[in-house]
């Protein structure tokens, strides 16, 4: 299923200068790779979230860190 603002938005890039339009392929490319590898992009809210986690007296680094880095996909 495609969504409208994607139709939209590829009807524009019709448009664009095929280097553009490369672009954006190569960024849609990176994206369906990481779908594929279940690699979640942290938002800043979720990495403040884990920063300040890191500081509770109730973790310890290491316990924070695993925490940091299985959420990252590492």
């Amino acid at each position: 299923m495609i969504t409208k603002r994607l139709t939209e938005i590829l009807e524009r890039v019709e448009n664009w200068p095929p280097e553009w339009q490369d672009q954006l392929a190569e960024i849609a490319l990176d994206i369906e790779a990481d779908i594929k590898n279940g690699v979640y992009q942290l938002s800043p809210e979720e990495v403040e979230a884990i920063e300040r986690a890191r500081q509770s007296p109730f973790l310890t680094e290491e316990e924070a860190a695993s925490i940091f880095a299985k959420l990252r996909g590492a």
